[in-house]
């Protein structure tokens, strides 16, 4: 009893750790540091002599697939709003092409109108 007591203690500086460890069961005994500053649960010594260290809990990877998933929603919405961009632009475009066609066309008819008036009253002269 006294021993497991020792090995647990806080204050308690070992020079050889293993020598106490061996005779107890698990849990009770524990590898003290380097420095001899108490216990570091985190080494456990099994019965049957190999060191075994102790599990970490897993952490749950929910978050970061939300993470992942809100990532690709905003990707998703950058596409949407490029593409919704890009479309009015080129509708813009085909607009002001189609108003310079358009002009075009109302001047080259007003040309051969006034040509033809030219010529007309050319004829009669």
């Amino acid at each position: 009893m006294g021993r497991s007591s020792r090995c647990t203690d806080q204050s308690a500086n070992y020079k050889s750790p293993h020598s106490t460890c061996e005779t107890m069961p698990l849990g009770e005994c524990c590898v003290v540091s380097a420095v001899g500053e108490g216990c570091n649960s985190r080494t456990h010594q099994s019965s049957d002599g190999v060191r075994k260290k102790k599990k970490k809990k897993k952490k749950k990877k929910k978050k970061k697939k939300k993470k992942k998933k809100k990532k690709k929603k905003k990707r998703r919405q950058k596409k949407q709003k490029r593409h919704k961009k890009q479309k009015k632009k080129k509708k813009k475009k085909k607009k002001k092409k189609k108003k310079k066609k358009k002009k075009k066309k109302k001047k080259e008819e007003e040309e051969e109108e006034n040509e033809e008036k030219n010529v007309a009253s050319n004829f009669r002269g």
